[in-house]
């Protein structure tokens, strides 16, 4: 018997590069630990090699995929709170009649 409980398990060890994953990630393949840590290798590099003060902050594709899933995350907060609103004036005009 399939629960919910075991569809959230199995959804849940879903593998980066299967299309729930790229579509939740904003059309592009999750990181998996594996690229976390050449990213964090590749900034521990370039900070030892750098002259002072000019080390990057982070791996440049860490920082676009940051920068990604907060306008991801932006817009999802934008669209929940424009449904509320409209619900909201639905709900004031019924009340008005």
């Amino acid at each position: 018997m399939l629960t919910l409980r075991l569809l959230w398990v199995l959804i849940r060890r879903l593998p980066a590069t299967s299309a729930l994953a790229i579509s939740e990630n904003g059309g592009t393949q999750p990181w998996t630990l594996a690229d976390h840590i050449g990213a964090d290798t590749w900034t521990l590099l370039a900070q030892v090699n750098s002259k002072k003060g000019k080390a990057p902050k982070d791996h440049p594709a860490r920082e676009a995929a940051r920068s990604k899933q907060k306008g991801i995350a932006l817009s999802r907060r934008r669209g929940a709170h424009d449904r509320a609103m409209a619900r909201n004036a639905e709900r004031l005009s019924r009340a008005g009649r």
